[in-house]
């Protein structure tokens, strides 16, 4: 190609691409149960935060191995509340 934009450079911006869509689903995902998590305090939550912010990848790693453990009980907690909460809302029994 003339413009030196080869099939490499395709598959690289798509890898990219990938990556960042990855993270910003990882980093949305991660905020909201970092949030939602009502054993840890403010402190805490704003540290968990600023690690997740200013080391991306190497601090989502760590909260997934640090908190990783109990993240399916609180996200089915979670669900369990919104649908109470639906429920009510609806006036169902």
């Amino acid at each position: 190609m003339e413009d030196g934009f080869g099939l490499w450079e395709v598959i690289v911006s798509t890898f990219s691409f990938m990556l960042l869509m990855s993270w910003i689903y990882l980093f949305v995902f991660i905020v909201g149960d970092i949030l939602r998590d009502g054993s840890l305090r403010g402190a805490s939550k704003a540290l968990w935060i600023f690690c997740i912010v200013v080391l991306p990848w190497l601090g989502a790693v760590i909260y997934l191995l640090a908190r990783g453990d109990s993240l399916p009980d609180r996200t089915q907690q979670a669900a369990i509340d919104r649908h109470a909460t639906m429920r009510s809302q609806a006036g169902e029994p």
